[in-house]
């Protein structure tokens, strides 16, 4: 699972080098991501995986692995 943020997270904030997105890497500190790039990754995830992510839960993802956490949790 984290494989597949990891590469949706590299394509949507278009990083040059994808070894800087790690599970304890801080999506909006680290990586550069604003609100609007989180919901569209969050959208994707949605579709690929047919899940609802309530917009509650988009507040309490800082890093990588709550996102990874969060999908292998419901997936």
């Amino acid at each position: 699972m984290f494989d597949e943020v990891k590469e949706l997270l590299v394509k949507q904030l278009k990083l040059k080098d994808a070894s800087v997105v790690k599970p304890e890497s801080k999506i909006k500190e680290e990586l550069g991501a604003d609100s609007i790039d989180i919901l569209q990754l969050l959208m994707t995830l949605e579709e690929s995986k047919g899940i609802t992510i309530p917009d509650e839960e988009l507040a309490t993802f800082s890093t990588v692995k709550d996102i990874v956490d969060y999908l292998e949790a419901r997936v």
